[in-house]
């Protein structure tokens, strides 16, 4: 299945905000590795979820300038 433009800009600016940082404190995941090592349950508030869901928020705010 083939990205939109948006989806495709916003997958890059997350890659290239986040890189190989760890993003999770507490599973110690990176992005590249967050679905292999998260542990939180899904009523957790996850560190490595924030960290994607405001870098997203970060490419919507520079998108609309």
């Amino acid at each position: 299945m083939r990205l939109s433009k948006r989806l495709a800009d916003e997958k890059a600016f997350v890659e290239r905000r986040l890189g190989n940082a760890v993003i999770c404190p507490r599973c110690r995941a990176t992005l590249a590795t967050y679905s292999d090592h998260c542990s939180a349950e899904l009523w957790e508030m996850c560190p490595g979820f924030e960290a994607i869901e405001n870098a997203k928020r970060e490419f919507a705010l520079e998108a609309e300038r």
